[in-house]
């Protein structure tokens, strides 16, 4: 088995045009200025620009990075593999987790206000996160945050991981990626409805 390792394209889909934006609105603030001075502008008023711009693209850039490097789920030849999410200022909320095919017994789907360990998430005290339940043989439960993951890219990841468990001969008697998926989210949308 080929080692695969999954990222939230979410961020990407966010970030990136919001980058584009400010580096197109520095560019061009910069060129008007340059080429076309205008007397009410003070050089304050550049500088207070250049900086907030300077700041906002450091501060997306970081948190780019930090996204990209740290959600992360990576499926080797033998385990899951999910490093834990430490951000500056912010506890961690998915916790490193190791988990072998062979002690997979079943994988199901849940939106939680907790983290991995089940504590209480201070980060999110109202907002649910979605997870993927694994259960193991020995009933207890690993826990891999799908929050910043699109519904596709959760289906897929679990696709792949019944698929990873049935190659090294531990067939899972469970619904495809796509259906797991699709009852988190009815029991989601019907808690929703029922408040």
């Amino acid at each position: 088995m080929i080692k695969k390792t999954y990222r939230p394209i979410i961020f990407l889909s966010i970030f990136i045009p919001i980058m584009v934006a400010l580096i197109g609105a520095g560019l061009y603030c910069f060129y008007k200025n340059l080429f076309y001075p205008d007397d009410d502008l003070y050089l304050w008023q550049i500088v207070f620009f250049a900086i907030v711009f300077l700041l906002g693209t450091l501060i997306l850039t970081y948190e780019l990075i930090q996204t990209v490097v740290r959600q992360r789920i990576e499926l080797t030849d033998n385990e899951i593999f999910v490093p834990q999410n430490t951000f500056i200022k912010r506890q961690a909320y998915q916790f490193e987790v190791h988990i072998p095919y062979v002690e997979i017994r079943d994988i199901s789907c849940e939106f939680s206000t907790t983290t991995s360990k089940k504590t209480p998430d201070p980060n999110r005290p109202k907002s649910p996160r979605s997870w993927a339940v694994i259960t193991l043989k020995d009933e207890n439960h690993r826990r891999l945050s799908l929050c910043y993951y699109t519904s596709k890219q959760s289906a897929r990841i679990l696709d792949d991981i019944i698929s990873r468990c049935a190659e090294v001969g531990n067939v899972l008697n469970v619904p495809c990626g796509k259906d797991i998926v699709a009852n988190c989210l009815k029991v989601k949308n019907n808690n929703k409805s029922s408040e």
